[in-house]
């Protein structure tokens, strides 16, 4: 009785989708049922910034100035002192004074350090008296040496004069022989006679045969004198013992060893008290740190604008200290190596730098900056307003009517934060440099702060 007095059930009348192309049967699910899917629905355009919506897109824009530039180039260089020496005793012995600190300055022929003398100055002594003894002998020796040459003169002239005498009566004696020799045989005189005169020139020539051979003998003693001999070697000694002096004053001088250029000295190795060997022991090392070298090198490309300007009176370089960049130190090219190193395809340099002020040092990497080339009345941009596209380089430039044209251009090298334009600007020319993402050619743009100035 109660089911009489319910009300009637609300009958849902459900509308079936109408079938359409898009409406696909992917098959049976895995409870047996199937399912269409729906109609995909209509894609919407994207909005992209304000220019989707027909508004102006905001803008940074600079002028395309036209003005006179320096190119440089710039690349990292070392620095290199232009004298390193590494100071070694060349005596040895015991360091008895230091005059010098760690890292000191030092100026040429300055004492550093100095070696107990006291052995040398008596190795100097020594070889003194010895010096002065060899003189004493060679002094006697000559003495002698000439006396012996005087009594040996003396003979040879007495050899010489019986020589003379000799051969004189030789003659003539030989002479009396002949004539007896004719007077006999003219039976003038008789054969006693003439045996006589024959007997007395064989003398006579006898007599001057051992003249001749005495003279002889004294020449050999001239030429075989013992005591000519003796001279020259305590000469010789004497010589040795002068050098040794020298020797002995070379080591005493050698005692104080002096700084051989001016620089800076690095760490001290060595104490008062410590013992040296000579040529061993590295006492301290000494750089030349003004002026000083920076080493860099150059591609191969510039090369040719390198070589120019050093034909033209030379390139000016400066050096960037990281972390120290202001007031860069200025030098010049002093050496270009003769050949580009095949495995790197670049050229070497070296630049001379003053630094009077020690801002440099040995071994300390610097940023290089150096001019190659000047160009007068050149198209200059920022950097940031040339973009890269798949046609290559260009830039968007705002018309008059306030649209952007996209304009292709060809950049040429940097300038600092500016870049020099070769082709496709002219001077006065509006150029974007921020929000060119949101561009698209014939684009409404405004310029959302003040154009760049002061470039």
């Amino acid at each position: 009785m109660r089911a009489r007095n319910r009300p009637p059930r609300a009958v849902v009348l459900r509308r079936s989708t109408p079938r359409t192309e898009s409406t696909r049967w992917r098959g049976p699910r895995q409870s047996g049922s199937c399912s269409f899917s729906r109609p995909a629905a209509a894609t919407r355009p994207v909005r992209r910034g304000p220019a989707a919506g027909g508004g102006p897109v905001p803008v940074r824009v600079a002028e395309v100035v036209r003005r006179n530039v320096s190119v440089e180039e710039r690349t990292f260089g070392l620095c290199e002192a232009i004298a390193a020496v590494s100071i070694r005793p060349q005596v040895g012995g015991e360091i008895v004074s230091v005059a010098l600190a760690d890292g000191q300055e030092v100026a040429e022929g300055a004492e550093l350090f100095v070696i107990d003398k006291r052995p040398y100055e008596v190795a100097l002594r020594q070889a003194k008296a010895n010096h002065e003894r060899d003189q004493v002998v060679a002094r006697n020796a000559e003495t002698e040496a000439a006396r012996a040459r005087a009594l040996l003169d003396a003979d040879l002239a007495v050899a010489d004069a019986a020589v003379a005498r000799d051969e004189v009566l030789a003659r003539n004696a030989a002479s009396e022989a002949a004539r007896l020799a004719k007077l006999f045989e003219q039976r003038v005189d008789t054969q006693q006679s003439f045996d006589d005169a024959r007997a007395r020139s064989e003398a006579a020539a006898a007599t001057l045969l051992a003249s001749r051979a005495a003279r002889e003998a004294v020449l050999a003693r001239l030429k075989h004198d013992t005591t000519r001999s003796e001279a020259e070697r305590t000469t010789a000694a004497l010589k040795v013992s002068a050098a040794a002096v020298e020797k002995a004053e070379l080591d005493l001088a050698y005692c104080t060893v002096r700084a051989p250029l001016a620089g800076r000295a690095g760490l001290v190795a060595v104490k008062k008290g410590n013992v040296v060997r000579a040529n061993e022991t590295i006492l301290v090392t000494v750089l030349t740190v003004s002026p000083i070298y920076v080493s860099f090198a150059v591609p191969e490309r510039i090369v040719p604008q390198v070589r120019r300007r050093l034909d033209a009176g030379g390139v000016a370089v400066r050096a960037f200290i990281p972390g120290d960049e202001a007031d860069p130190p200025s030098g010049k090219v002093a050496f270009a190596d003769n050949a580009i190193d095949r495995a790197t395809g670049v050229l070497r340099l070296k630049a001379s730098f003053a630094n009077g002020d020690r801002r440099l040092l040995p071994g300390q990497y610097v940023d290089v900056a150096f001019t190659v080339d000047e160009r007068p009345d050149a198209l200059l941009v920022p950097a940031s307003a040339v973009q890269t596209g798949q046609e290559g380089r260009f830039v968007f430039v705002l018309t008059a009517g306030g649209t952007v044209e996209m304009r292709p251009v060809t950049p040429g090298p940097a300038v600092g934060d500016e870049t020099v334009i070769v082709a496709g600007l002219a001077a006065g020319e509006q150029v974007v440099t921020t929000g060119q993402i949101r561009l698209v050619p014939g684009a409404k743009a405004v310029v959302s702060q003040p154009k760049d100035a002061g470039r």
